[in-house]
């Protein structure tokens, strides 16, 4: 099987550390480039952000899986442009990773379906807040 791993943080690392011991895998990718991951992957230097140049990669190598560790690219829809490729992907489509990009859309998730949440206020006026949190028990 061949892996791709975007992301280049801890969470990434340590998702490469584990794949790696599976012995299904053939080859594994990481991007974007980070000299950390070039002991674990063949790291790539591709911005994770440019959705096309990743879909050309994954094509060209045949990518088996592609895992998408950070919020930003998949808040971007990466998910979404892979799997509308035919591709496998782990991470979220765009509407799922809204709830956790957005943390005002959360909320209003949990209030509207009655999960249990801190209480919130969304504020676009800076004196209101002001007065708001000032009439607030603390």
């Amino acid at each position: 099987m061949k892996v791709l791993v975007l992301g280049s943080g801890g969470r990434e690392y340590s998702l490469c550390w584990k794949i790696r011991q599976s012995p299904l895998l053939k080859k594994l990718y990481t991007l974007p480039k980070n000299t950390s991951f070039s002991t674990i992957s063949e790291n790539i230097d591709i911005d994770i952000l440019d959705f096309d140049s990743i879909l050309s990669f994954v094509d060209k190598n045949s990518i088996d899986i592609v895992i998408v560790g950070p919020e930003l690219p998949l808040a971007k829809g990466i998910a979404d442009k892979l799997r509308a490729s035919g591709k496998i992907v782990f991470g979220p489509g765009l509407k799922g990773s809204v709830l956790e990009s957005s943390k005002q859309v959360a909320k209003e998730f949990m209030f509207r379906n009655y999960i249990p949440t801190a209480n919130f206020h969304i504020f676009y006026d800076f004196d209101y807040a002001v007065e708001y949190i000032k009439k607030t028990d603390k």
